[in-house]
């Protein structure tokens, strides 16, 4: 049995010692892991290990870890060649999984399938002077036939969107009203 607050413990069955790890650290190494392994994939091409693929494939089971895949994924905002095509296959199986677990989860994250949808459009690998996108990878899932997800999706980004208006209008008007006492200010202090 493993005792709380211990960092080491023996089992009561044999003398074998576990390590008992600390959810904190070991959600900070996940994290650190996931931006390292998916920016190498990304920003350099860089393959990596099976097994750190399904150790990402694993953590997307956590809604947190899909919030930080949105930031990673949302850093791409043109397109993107790839130089590796095992590279961006690794890429694909990763997101394909994402996607499986929209269509078993009753919820989604529509604002990372909307990443995922933008990131499909930009991340490419060349053969033969043609350009092979992510999308072909991700084309034939089943998520893209479920007209249900698609209006929800479509629903949740434009109220994203609406509100993202709003706080741009907002903080124009914030900036016009602080430049317009600015130079209010200084109009009366040339007055003096």
């Amino acid at each position: 049995m493993i005792e709380a607050g211990t960092k080491e413990t023996k089992s009561k069955k044999d003398d074998d010692v576990y390590e008992v790890l600390d959810s904190k650290e070991n959600f900070e190494g996940d994290l650190q892991m996931l931006q390292e392994k998916m920016r190498l994939m990304i920003h350099d091409s860089g393959m990596i290990h099976l097994n750190d693929k399904a150790q990402i494939i694993q953590m997307m089971h956590d809604t947190k870890m899909r919030m930080f895949m949105t930031e990673i994924l949302s850093e791409i905002t043109a397109p993107k060649r790839i130089e590796n095509i095992d590279c961006l296959r690794l890429i694909a199986d990763i997101l394909r999984f994402v996607l499986t677990l929209f269509v078993h989860e009753e919820g989604c994250d529509y604002r990372l399938l909307s990443v995922i949808l933008d990131v499909s459009q930009y991340l490419y690998f060349v053969s033969n002077r043609r350009k092979q996108y992510l999308s072909y990878y991700l084309v034939d899932h089943g998520i893209w036939s479920d007209s249900g997800s698609w209006r929800e999706c479509i629903e949740v980004h434009l109220k994203f969107k609406m509100h993202e208006s709003v706080l741009r209008m907002k903080r124009r008007a914030s900036r016009a009203s602080s430049q317009a006492a600015a130079q209010a200010k200084e109009a009366k202090e040339k007055k003096k």
